[in-house]
């Protein structure tokens, strides 16, 4: 069979390896964002495939492979610096903590909607009861919308830090982590200390921004200049709730985003004014530099860099004579991105506008060339449709939606049916719009009068699209509500429509001939790929051994209790289960080896829901050898139900009493139940019949404390028993009933570990714990902050990290 030519071979390989290089980087980027490996490991790894890549210099395919592993490492190297560094100056370690006075300056400008405003501030100073000290960490502020902030005010606010919380399916928490803000303050009382604090160049953009979309609301009326001003300058502060729902739901809320179709005009219009003064070339680049300014000026979203990228790099090659194609601009736009600002991977613009273009790019014209087949079979090939504009629109409308749809069922679970004939009817009024309303805002800039003039020309089309939007989205099946895809599904999805998409543009006599080809050699290719899943296999299972240090994972499951105790040999036994079966089930699938179903144990410190709920699952799914528990009463509901649990999975039943210990095989490894007594007495609570368990490996010692609380405690200390521990974890969840400063002594913790949900009602951690725990010296870790805690230790050193 025919190769292909090997010039055009040549033509297509740098871009092969442009798409090795961005397919490593975006892989990268996520596997660092899960923080799974020490940063040695991927500067190892960084080192190495970059000496494989030079030392495969002469043999271009061989090194696709190295360079895809090399971007691979530099991606997750990229996301280490983002991970937050939780020192005593971090400002999350005063989260939840009570009311302090924090001096900060606003760096970007507020965002309204309705009666509040939410400020973006960068703390420098923190002072509150025995303390006054630097800081460094950034706050979401929510303030009523009046009095007004601006970029740059340095503000003293006074108030308590929280947590940001999950807020239903939305996780908030998440959204502001990746524009590194971890901390929430709910409306503080404010003082403005000083004006103008922030970077000159940014407060004379926000400042000209400000002034244009002043001269838009003069020129239209609400809703109008809200729609003219997020097309112009991305500025979506001014449009209605109604009309912004009504653009949601009709699937047309794509025209009031920044787009290639803002950049093309700009370049475009600055070239021609300026080509018969300075000639072409320079007023391309004029055209570059108004580019550039342009994209400072609406701001950094990720639709706004990818459009001013791609529209630069054209520029770019029409300046320099060299060939340039719109997939490979594609991907340097993301490539680009992705390494200034990482965490647009998980933008839902990104994924929107990347999935658009790259429908456009690639789906598009296959659209067409189908249609025009369709035209001739039905005769009507030569014949020129009136209709041709809109054919377009229809089938660029398809192009996008195939590659923008799935993405929205994955992340909304909403549907919308209009989406077809809404676009087809409103985007003919958008170029007029945005060309008209552009030379409307910049002739108002010179001469209000011209400018309105202008404005007057534009307003139908703009009175148009709210109209026409708006009925839309008032129709009964505008906007239906459907289950979401899942991961498998989108991946799948994609991988048939990427491979439809290849196949159809590939010319008839070469599908012919790879068809021919695979028949032949499919035998090979299944060896090969059954090869290849067994070494996937091999190298899992090997790097999911045991690697001779002991692992104690405290659970992020909310608001509730999970430890995982990993032990030197590959060992494990769970230390409650927390309050949803599921949560724990992920949690034992990411920490143990893939192909393990086994627990040696299973440790159940007393029966309230927040613990034992995720138990129920555990010994549903999972092999346990040995059970113990604590604090089951006799013929209560739960005790029932924990029995009949139990003996289904065929475990042996113990009670976690005083002097109960759990040998494991490893050597110098052992736990040790300290509380409660074999019979609690009555006068007991429940929680202080909690079992309090103490893990010995080495030198090191790592106390469990339950939910005990003040009498239990007592119990404890009374009982003589050797409480010494560099790890603690704190009782109830942080609850202000236990941690006395007694406890403290005795214990004498170097890190405190505190399992709680964020934003829980109950106020846990309670600030006396906090600043008991402060007091004693304890470094303190929070699974609300930090996410899962893991603890390393040899015997002798302990290293703690968050895995968040």
């Amino acid at each position: 069979m025919a190769g292909p030519s090997s010039s055009a071979a040549g033509r297509r390989r740098p871009l092969h390896t442009l798409w090795f290089l961005l397919g490593g980087w975006i892989a990268g980027l996520w596997v660092g964002e899960q923080g799974w490996l020490a940063p040695v490991w991927w500067l190892a790894g960084t080192a190495a495939c970059a000496l494989l890549t030079i030392l495969l210099r002469r043999r271009p395919s061989a090194r696709r492979w190295p360079l895809l592993v090399l971007a691979l490492c530099l991606g997750a190297l990229r996301m280490l610096p983002l991970h937050p560094a939780l020192d005593e100056h971090s400002l999350p370690r005063f989260n939840d903590a009570g009311e302090f006075g924090i001096r900060g300056v606003v760096v970007e400008p507020p965002r309204l909607s309705g009666t509040t405003q939410r400020l973006h501030v960068r703390a420098e100073h923190l002072a509150g009861p025995g303390l006054d000290q630097d800081v460094h960490g950034d706050i979401e502020v929510i303030l009523p919308a009046l009095p007004a902030y601006r970029y740059g005010d340095e503000l003293l606010l006074t108030g308590r830090l929280s947590t940001p919380a999950r807020l239903g399916a939305f996780d908030y928490r998440a959204y502001l982590a990746r524009r590194g803000i971890y901390s929430l303050m709910r409306y503080p009382r404010v003082q403005l200390l000083r004006a103008d604090q922030g970077h000159p160049l940014m407060a004379a953009v926000y400042s000209l921004k400000d002034r244009l979309r002043g001269i838009i609301e003069r020129i239209w009326p609400a809703p109008y200049a809200g729609l003219l001003s997020a097309m112009l300058l991305g500025d979506e502060r001014g449009i209605p709730s109604r009309l912004e729902d009504a653009l949601r739901a009709s699937g047309t809320s794509h025209i009031v985003v920044i787009s290639g179709w803002n950049i093309t005009l700009l370049a475009a219009l600055v070239t021609a004014l300026l080509t018969p003064a300075l000639g072409r070339r320079r007023a391309m680049v004029g055209a570059l530099a108004a580019v550039a300014g342009y994209t400072v000026l609406v701001g950094f979203d990720p639709p706004v860099m990818r459009a001013a990228i791609m529209g630069g790099l054209t520029l770019f090659a029409l300046l320099t004579g060299r060939r340039s194609t719109a997939l490979r601009g594609l991907s340097i736009a993301a490539l680009l991105m992705t390494i200034i600002q990482p965490y647009a991977l998980w933008h839902l613009g990104f994924q929107l506008s990347f999935a658009a273009t790259l429908g456009l790019i690639t789906l598009y014209p296959l659209l067409w060339k189908g249609w025009q087949a369709l035209r001739e079979k039905l005769g009507w090939a030569g014949r020129r449709s009136p209709f041709q504009a809109l054919e377009e629109i229809v089938l660029v409308t398809l192009a996008a939606q195939c590659w923008t749809l799935p993405i929205l069922l994955f992340q909304t679970g909403q549907l919308s049916l209009a989406t077809l004939p809404a676009n087809v009817l409103v985007l003919p009024a958008q170029p007029p719009l945005l060309g008209l309303g552009a030379l409307a805002v910049l002739a108002g800039a010179l001469w209000m009068p011209l400018g309105q003039a202008l404005g007057w020309l534009a307003w139908p089309f703009a009175a148009y699209t709210v109209w026409f939007v708006e009925k839309m989205a008032g129709l009964p099946w505008a906007q239906v509500t459907v289950p979401p895809f899942t991961p498998a599904l989108l991946v799948l999805y994609y991988a048939l429509l990427t491979g439809l998409t290849v196949w159809g543009g590939l010319p008839a006599e070469r599908r012919q001939e790879l068809w021919q080809y695979g028949r032949r050699h499919l035998p090979a290719y299944a060896g090969l790929s059954a090869l290849g899943l067994s070494a996937v296999l091999v190298w899992s299972a090997a790097l999911s051994l045991p690697d001779g240090y002991l692992h104690v994972y405290f659970l992020d499951v909310g608001q509730g209790h999970a430890s995982l105790i990993v032990t030197p040999a590959g060992h494990q036994v769970l230390m409650d289960g927390g309050p949803d079966g599921t949560l724990i089930l992920s949690h034992l699938g990411r920490h143990m080896p893939f192909w393990d179903r086994e627990l040696d144990a299973v440790i159940a410190t007393h029966p309230d829901s927040d613990h034992v709920n995720g138990l129920f699952a555990v010994l549903e799914h999972y092999r346990v050898r040995e059970v113990l528990d604590a604090g089951f009463a006799e013929g209560a509901d739960v005790t029932r139900r924990w029995v009949e649990a139990v003996e289904g999975a065929g475990a042996e039943r113990a009670p976690a009493a005083v002097g109960t210990q759990l040998r494991l095989p490893d050597e110098g490894l052992m736990l040790e139940v300290l509380h409660p007594p074999a019979s609690c007495p009555e006068v007991l609570a429940d929680n202080d019949c909690s079992a309090v368990v103490r893990l010995s490996y080495g030198r090191l010692h790592i106390l469990f404390m339950g939910d005990v609380e003040c009498q239990g405690e007592g119990l404890l200390l009374g009982s003589g028993a050797d409480l010494g521990a560099a790890v603690l974890q704190v009782a109830h969840h942080g609850s202000a009933a236990g941690t006395t400063d007694q406890l403290l002594t005795a214990v004498s913790p170097a890190v405190a570990v505190i399992s709680a949900g964020a934003g829980n009602p109950f106020g846990h951690p309670a600030q006396a714990v906090l600043r008991r725990l402060a007091a004693h010296g304890a470094a303190v870790w929070r699974t609300d902050q930090q996410g899962t805690i893991e603890v390393i230790s040899d015997g002798e050193r302990v290293w703690v990290r968050g895995r968040r």
